[in-house]
């Protein structure tokens, strides 16, 4: 767990990623999978229940963090990769935050590596 400071501003990108990344999940589990999910299920051998059940899981920290969004440093830290990802993913669509996007990045470079090489 770690405390983080986060600017208003650093909030409101995270809130915004979330949304994307909710809109994203509602879209796979209401069947509207693109095709190369499919070959994925069938590459790591997952089943369609499987996928629903572990996006569901992640959904719900994202909708913790989307309320707070400290909670992805405090609460929810297996998801900085994911969340890390899916800003990098969706820089195009958070134009308003562009000069945000970078510090953000550096941010959650920077609690990885602590929550990495912690004693």
């Amino acid at each position: 767990m770690l405390k983080l400071k986060l600017t208003e501003q650093d909030q409101m990108l995270m809130k915004k990623v979330c949304e994307l990344q909710l809109t994203s999940f509602d879209r796979i589990l209401n069947s509207e999978q693109e095709s190369s999910v499919k070959d994925k299920l069938i590459e790591y051998h997952i089943s369609e229940g499987e996928l629903n059940n572990m996006i569901i899981g992640v959904a719900q920290k994202y909708r913790d963090i989307l309320l707070t969004p400290g909670a992805l440093f405090q609460n929810h830290s297996d998801l900085l990769n994911n969340f890390r990802e899916a800003l990098d993913f969706n820089t195009s669509s958070l134009t308003d935050f562009t000069g945000l996007i970078p510090s953000l990045l550096r941010k959650l470079d920077l609690a990885k590596y602590i929550l990495e090489n912690r004693n």
